[in-house]
């Protein structure tokens, strides 16, 4: 049996599955006591707790409600901070695969030769000589090793004009 949820849920539910909207909606449900349809500041606190079994960092509510303390999420406003959120999240484990394919001896660093081996592989038609300067590159305190630090920077960032 399908779940009946109204057009603007519908519409949120685009960019999501409906179980994964369904704990959402639950979690926002839950936090919001008085039903009046918005979660304040500590109702956002209540439903990252009911989600996540954590609660938001000081930052994290800082970025959202900022100096008005007094602001009211709504339901899409909320599933838009959780997809963000999640995204994030999916991005920085994307990252952390990516750093430890490329350093196979779990060094915790990379050197040109675990770089050019990993490059090579996905981009066969780049010369030694690029893969070297994206390397230098990369390597922004010029120790000759990439550590996880600049390694996400340039996975986050891109890579700094090098040709």
């Amino acid at each position: 049996m399908c779940p009946n949820f109204s057009a603007k849920e519908s519409l949120i539910m685009v960019t999501i599955d409906a179980r994964n909207f369904k704990h959402i909606k639950e979690a926002f449900r839950f936090a919001d006591v008085s039903n009046k349809g918005y979660l304040t500041s500590n109702g956002y606190k209540k439903a990252i707790i009911a989600l996540f079994g954590e609660k938001p960092s000081k930052g994290e509510k800082e970025a959202i409600f900022g100096c008005d303390r007094n602001r009211k999420l709504t339901l899409k406003d909320f599933t838009d901070i959780i997809l963000s959120r999640e995204k994030e999240n999916n991005r920085e484990q994307q990252i952390h695969k990516a750093f430890f394919l490329f350093d196979l001896e779990s060094k915790g660093f990379l050197v040109l030769e675990d770089f050019v081996k990993a490059q090579l592989n996905v981009f066969p038609h780049l010369s030694h000589r690029v893969l070297e300067k994206a390397f230098s590159a990369a390597d922004v305190n010029n120790d000759g090793r990439i550590s996880y630090r600049e390694f996400h920077s340039v996975m986050s960032y891109g890579f700094p004009f090098f040709i």
